[in-house]
């Protein structure tokens, strides 16, 4: 998450008022006494609206959709040292890996049903509600800050004072997209006009994916944005045919939605790590890429583990333009599986280093520690075991 996401609104360099993307703060631009209006809701948004309403005279929140919040409960460290905290400083590596055990089995299972099961997620919903009509006082305000969608649809966002926010009186939220910009007005497609704005926030994200932005070029110069045009194609999202030897990380059609970042790296790092060391040992091999049926067949896999996937209930970064999965939208076991059980000689080509066709053996398994690939027995979710 690189590049801004500019709002596609007409008008907007016609403003005459002081305007800026949250990536490109306008720091020398003080929003003290000023009415200020604030494009989107998302992630970037939650995060400057509480700043913005300690100090300009009247913020203005324009809201094409609701999203889910939810508390992040940070504590200050100041004030006293949580249990969690506590044991780690005591305990070190050993209770470091009882967390992330905790942690990985919770949203591997807990949150996976959430976004899985129907029953599941419409809990999750209504306990979501009832914490926003407890927090935020107006009726009215509160209905028109509840997300229409399932949850998990689209990102859910973390605040402890995001939604507090809308009980000051210098705050209002326009539950309805920007049509277009004046000089020193915002209209929305519902046709309202607000006048006399000062400034305007643009807090409506970043592009996901700018792969045109690496410009990798394969066989015969194409780059992988233009590869992937007539769609995505990839083994196990790390690997691509028409670029040999190119390995990637979080690529499209890899990770999934509610996995740890760092857990996911540890665990493609180490695929990496063997598939080139086995090629190297077994074969000698100078060039490997995956083959089109392998390709296929994880289109396949990637295609089937979403059929009752929340994130594709609805628009969002997890889908693309199509609505097909862009990423994996199964258990993370699942996906660490097919990495461990994965045949070499069936899902890659090889050549040597005269480009000579080599026969790839069956690979051999992944030796790692539990530490680099969650792969331990599944176990029920329960606290007690901290």
């Amino acid at each position: 998450l690189s590049r801004p996401k500019l709002a596609s609104v007409p008008g907007l360099d016609s403003f005459e008022g002081a305007s800026w993307h949250t990536a490109h703060w306008e720091r020398a631009t003080p929003v003290q006494g000023k009415r200020v209006a604030v494009i989107g809701t998302g992630a970037s948004a939650i995060q400057v609206i509480p700043e913005l309403a300690k100090e300009a005279k009247e913020l203005i929140v324009f809201q094409r959709s609701a999203a889910y919040c939810f508390p992040r409960d940070d504590v200050n460290l100041a004030e006293g040292e949580p249990e969690n905290v506590r044991r780690l400083r005591e305990e070190g590596k050993q209770f470091a890996e009882k967390l992330r055990a905790f942690y990985s089995d919770y949203y591997d299972d807990t949150v996976f049903q959430i976004y899985n099961e129907p029953d599941v997620n419409e809990k999750a919903q209504q306990i979501h509600n009832q914490l926003l009509r407890k927090i935020v006082r107006d009726p009215l305000t509160a209905q028109q800050l509840t997300p229409n969608y399932p949850q998990g649809c689209k990102r859910v966002l973390v605040s402890d004072n995001y939604f507090q926010t809308f009980n000051q009186p210098n705050v209002s939220l326009v539950a309805s997209a920007v049509d277009r910009v004046g000089q020193h007005r915002v209209t929305t497609v519902d046709g309202r006009d607000f006048d006399d704005i000062d400034v305007i926030v643009v807090a409506t994200g970043f592009s996901t994916g700018p792969i045109e932005d690496v410009n990798i070029k394969g066989r015969g110069g194409v780059t992988l944005a233009e590869s992937y045009k007539g769609g995505i194609h990839t083994m196990f999202g790390l690997m691509s045919s028409g670029f040999p030897n190119l390995f990637m990380m979080l690529g499209p059609h890899s990770w999934t939605p509610q996995g740890n970042t760092a857990e996911a790296i540890a665990v493609q790092s180490s695929w990496i790590v063997h598939v080139m060391d086995h090629i190297e040992r077994s074969t000698g091999a100078a060039v490997i890429e995956p083959n089109h049926a392998a390709e296929d067949y994880w289109a396949m896999r990637c295609a089937s583990v979403a059929t009752s996937a929340v994130w594709l209930k609805c628009a969002s970064w997890y889908t693309d333009s199509s609505g097909k999965p862009l990423m994996w939208m199964g258990e993370w076991y699942a996906y660490a599986n097919e990495l461990w059980q994965g045949d070499l000689a069936r899902l890659l080509c090889a050549n040597d280093m005269h480009g000579a066709k080599v026969q790839l053996s069956r690979a051999e398994p992944l030796h790692l520690s539990l530490s680099e690939l969650p792969l331990r027995k599944r176990v029920p979710l329960d606290a007690s075991r901290l």
